[in-house]
């Protein structure tokens, strides 16, 4: 539980789901990037490593794993704010994953910009927390 993913996920709550009711504008859109980006890999790496142990496999800290998570993370989100399938994939795949939590399925909203991918270079503070792991 690095301090800065676990940072991360905080304020990309607070920024979700309070400012930017409060606040709007493009800055609370790059803050949810910037803040999403920090931590995302880090959790596609340790749900790697639950999977693993799970299936009795050996596991542990992989670089490897890290550089892996942190490639398709920016892959998908590049995808997601360039292409309209993978923006509209995205949409259904996270109303899907809130339905229990909604009382339902509902695509999630998405305003793609490729300006967003300016948040890319987050992506080397989720790669410098899980390096030092």
């Amino acid at each position: 539980m690095h301090p800065v993913p676990v940072i991360a996920v905080i304020i990309l709550l607070l920024n979700d789901h309070w400012w930017k009711g409060a606040f709007g504008g493009p800055l609370t859109g790059i803050v949810s990037d910037v803040a999403g980006l920090a931590f995302f890999p880090l959790t596609l790496q340790a749900g790697w490593e639950v999977a693993l142990s799970i299936l009795g496999r050996p596991w542990g800290p992989s670089r490897r794993t890290l550089v892996v998570a942190v490639g398709l993370t920016a892959i998908v989100f590049s995808a997601i704010q360039l292409s309209p399938f993978a923006g509209d994939a995205y949409r259904a795949a996270v109303g899907g994953l809130q339905a229990p939590f909604r009382g339902g399925y509902r695509p999630v909203s998405l305003t793609a910009d490729p300006f967003d991918l300016f948040a890319l270079p987050a992506l080397a503070v989720a790669a410098w927390a899980g390096w030092r792991r």
